[in-house]
């Protein structure tokens, strides 16, 4: 259950707060609320028993067990191309948007505004979103 306490030691600082599994991913344990309990980082650790090398065999079966079922594990061979493609999406994304608003902020400075404040004003009145569907 996702707490804003430690259910052991009632610790709140949010900053602190870990989510436990009672059941471990490792060995089949959903994200579920069911299988969590809220603990601070001194009382996980407790939790699993300072024991580091017990952390690693869980990440060790947890994988073994992800590629049993056939998941790719691990840093993919195409990663460079796979990032370059990425930006190349992104920089389109960007440009797509950019040349759409490009023509409502001449718009704008054509009406005597040219401050960026007075221009994101405009933009805002007209209902323009930012490309991430906030106020400018």
């Amino acid at each position: 259950m996702r707490l804003d306490f430690c259910v052991a030691c009632g610790e709140r600082d949010p900053e602190k707060l870990e989510h436990h599994h009672l059941v471990p991913r490792s060995a089949g344990g959903e994200d579920a609320d069911s299988n969590l309990i809220t603990l601070c980082h001194v009382c996980h650790g407790r939790a699993h028993g300072f024991q580091r090398a017990n952390l690693r065999a869980l990440t060790r079966n947890g994988i073994a067990k992800r590629k049993a079922r056939g998941e790719k594990v691990g840093r993919p061979e195409n990663f460079v191309e796979g990032r370059a493609r990425g930006v190349a999406t992104n920089k389109a994304t960007a440009d797509a948007f950019a040349s759409n608003v490009l023509p409502i902020v001449r718009e704008i400075q054509a009406s005597g505004k040219t401050t960026l404040q007075a221009i994101a004003n405009a933009l805002n009145a007209r209902k323009v979103a930012t490309a991430r569907g906030g106020e400018w």
